[in-house]
């Protein structure tokens, strides 16, 4: 099967550009035309069932309300001309989920997310049915995608799939699954012959993803709520004894969303490099200083049990003040103070950051083009700066990180600011707004001011408004028919923008008009030799007129109106010529004349007509000889009808032709005789059985006469041991017959 390329059509998808190909599948970004709407369309290398595709349509009908931030939505299957496809959300610069190279907190917050979009289906009664990690994707910011929920087409990954897996999946398949791919995020290693080493997982892991990979699947928990409890009393045990920030998908956060978290999160592990060492020592300073505190504090013999879930802290820190210098008090829990030296710490890098934004966002002057929501997010950022001097760092690490976030994303959108400034100052160019023009391409050349054909845009902008005004000076000089002065305003204005439509059409248009004198002589002295029928005078003319006005079609109508001429003329030679084939009965030559007619024009109704009757005639002149050639075919009653009819349907034309009217008379007469008997005698040795086909068998006889009706006969002898004798007897009316001999004689 021929797989299409980019650009073609693909039913109603058009292939826009190719995201990537693997041997079975082959992933396009496609547009579809049914919702117009872009959409990522993955073509399969290899055929799949009817029941494949009927299975994922009716997942599909059953998954209207499957929304989720986590879950890639799935539009439709098929299959068109032998390929399968899969038509579902188009992510921008979407990529697999790296699973080596990892921090633990990040496999935990990614097993988190897969667990939530997971639970989500589970609670509409839907399944996955192929989770594996070619099933795992980012988008552009780093935000987690489980595609392919429900899709049945396409090869299953055997490492990820449940021993009983079927064709109908379950809950607990997906959870096999799941804990497939959770033991390969934390093991490093596949499940290889459903023998794992859990000695490769966090030993308080371990009983949770033995349980998921359990063979037999009653053995295997079906809760994910439960599931993911496990996870989430690891997480919080893991930030508790090592200290590390509370910041993972498995503790809810109020302050912002996950997905912004996550970012900020990658964001600072990649900036760890730029941390003092100083900034280092303090810290693991402050940590010891304040382990040592939790266990000065905590009682030999007890737990410390804190009634009241640990909230706002209504103590600041003074100036100079460290964890190491407060006492922890029965309403501030140790791990509550590391997260607030944590949101100090990460106050300050996140300021550094937005720095280093406002700089870069400066330097391509964002005062021209995102004025209003930049003075905004200083001002956030002042904000956080007033909340982290009055010492209320996590409310100033919540702003910092939104006015952050706002501020990337401002950045990100350079791209597609500068696409659309030049669209505008395009636009504006076209249509004379020069002041619009100048705006635009001002902010396009601020922000890619390398670009040399944006200047030179900007350029062309402020000499708009000139241009202008001397092609009005020419407009007014065309108007007032002052030919050679309009000339010159034209040139001077395409002097100074040569790519300005309308001085290159004036220019164009003013030296047409100076041709035109000699262009319309020459066209009325070819249409004078038309009328006279000297086509090839007239059509010399024409030619000639097409050489002063290329582009005119003038000239072309001319040399039509020549080939029309010369058309008619020979439509009405053939007319003539068939109209007296028709009088004279020569059917044949008028069909004929009448098919040239028409291959020349095929709208002539005279010729249509005239084919028709002709065609009419012929038929009924070939019916009426038929039955003369050869009377003997009325012998069969339907044949006789066929006749009758035949002399009814010529019976109009007999008065108008000569011919017609003797054909009719000879076969009335053969009519009128093809049901009179005639007399036949079979004569016979009487020992030879013969039989008289369609009318009955004679026996062995030595003579028999028979009265058959005009028509054709087989007569068949037959003798057990001598050959079959055969006689086809052609009967006439009228005409006298002989006796025939049959008689079977030759020994076999």
């Amino acid at each position: 099967m021929a797989y299409p390329i980019k650009g073609q059509d693909f039913d109603r998808f058009t292939l826009l550009d190719l995201i990537s190909e693997s041997s079975s599948t082959t992933t396009w970004l496609a547009f579809d035309g049914s919702s117009n709407e872009r959409i990522c369309l993955k073509l399969y290398k290899e055929a799949s069932s009817e029941k494949q595709v009927s299975d994922t349509i009716a997942f599909i009908s059953k998954s209207k309300g499957l929304n989720h931030q986590n879950i890639l939505r799935v539009f439709d299957v098929g299959i068109v001309e032998k390929i399968p496809y899969l038509s579902q959300q188009f992510l921008r610069n979407a990529k697999p989920v790296p699973l080596n190279n990892r921090s633990l907190s990040e496999n935990l917050a990614l097993i988190s997310e897969i667990i939530d979009a997971l639970s989500f289906a589970h609670s509409l009664g839907l399944v996955h049915g192929k989770l594996s990690p070619s099933k795992l994707l980012y988008d552009e910011k780093g935000h987690l995608w489980v595609s392919e929920f429900g899709v049945r087409l396409g090869k299953i990954n055997g490492l990820y799939s449940a021993p009983e897996a079927g064709e109908k999946a379950t809950k607990v398949d997906d959870i096999y699954s799941l804990g497939a791919l959770t033991y390969r995020i934390l093991a490093g290693e596949e499940v290889t012959e459903r023998r794992p080493d859990l000695d490769l997982v966090p030993s308080e892991l371990r009983l949770v993803v033995k349980a998921m990979l359990e063979p037999a699947d009653y053995e295997r928990p079906d809760d994910l709520l439960e599931i993911k409890q496990v996870f989430v009393q690891y997480a919080e045990q893991l930030a508790e004894t090592s200290l590390i920030s509370s910041d993972t998908s498995f503790v809810k956060r109020e302050e912002i969303p996950i997905a912004s978290r996550q970012k900020t999160l990658v964001s600072n592990s990649s900036e760890k490099k730029d941390i003092p060492i100083q900034t280092v020592g303090l810290a693991l300073l402050i940590l010891i200083g304040l382990a040592a505190l939790v266990f000065f504090y905590l009682p030999s013999n007890k737990a410390i049990i804190i009634e009241q879930p640990v909230g706002i802290i209504e103590e600041i820190f003074k100036d100079g003040d460290t964890l190491s210098d407060i006492r922890p008090t029965e309403r501030f829990a140790p791990f509550e103070l590391a997260q607030i030296e944590l949101a100090k710490e990460k106050s300050i890098e996140i300021a550094d950051q937005i720095l280093r934004l406002q700089i870069k966002l400066e330097d391509l002057k964002v005062e021209l083009w995102a004025k209003e929501s930049y003075d905004s997010l200083t001002a956030n950022a002042l904000l956080a700066d007033d909340a982290f001097r009055g010492n209320e760092y996590r409310e100033a690490l919540r702003i910092f990180e939104a006015t952050h976030k706002s501020l990337e994303g401002l950045y990100v959108s350079i791209e597609r600011i500068l696409l659309e400034q030049v669209e505008i100052g395009n636009t504006a160019l076209e249509d004379g707004n020069a002041d619009l023009a100048v705006k635009a391409f001002r902010i396009a050349v601020a922000l890619d001011w390398e670009n040399d054909s944006l200047k030179s845009q900007l350029k062309r902008s402020e000499n708009l408004k000139t241009v202008i005004e001397i092609v009005d000076s020419a407009r007014l000089s065309e108007k007032e028919n002052k030919l050679e002065s309009a000339l010159k305003y034209y040139e001077e204005a395409a002097g100074k923008d040569p790519l300005w439509k309308p001085a290159a059409a004036g220019m164009l248009r003013v030296q047409e008009r100076l041709r035109q004198v000699d262009f319309e002589n020459i066209m009325s002295e070819a249409f004078a030799e038309l009328l006279q029928k000297n086509y090839a005078a007239a059509r010399s003319a024409f030619q000639a007129a097409t050489k002063i006005f290329p582009n005119s079609s003038e000239p072309e109508d001319g040399l039509l109106q020549i080939e029309l001429a010369e058309k008619r003329d020979e439509i009405d030679m053939l007319r003539l010529t068939a109209e007296q084939n028709l009088r004279e009965e020569f059917w044949e030559e008028a069909i004929l004349q009448f098919k040239q007619v028409l291959q020349l024009d095929n709208t002539l109704v005279f010729a249509l007509n005239g084919l028709e009757a002709a065609k009419q005639r012929l038929d009924l002149r070939n019916r009426l000889q038929y039955f003369l050639d050869d009377p003997t075919v009325m012998k069969d009653d339907n044949q006789l009808r066929k006749a009758k009819k035949t002399i009814s349907d010529a019976s109009v034309f007999a008065a108008s032709s000569a011919a017609t009217a003797n054909r009719i008379g000879s076969l009335s007469r053969l009519i009128s005789l093809a049901r009179i008997p005639t007399k036949v005698l079979i004569a016979s040795d009487g020992k030879t059985d013969i039989f008289v086909y369609q009318v009955r068998r004679l026996g062995k006889v030595t003579s028999q006469e028979l009265e058959l009706y005009p028509g054709t006969y087989t007569i068949v002898g037959k003798r057990r041991g001598y050959r079959d004798v055969r006689h086809t007897l052609k009967l006439l009316a009228n005409a006298p017959t002989n006796t025939i001999n049959i008689s079977c004689e030759e020994k076999i």
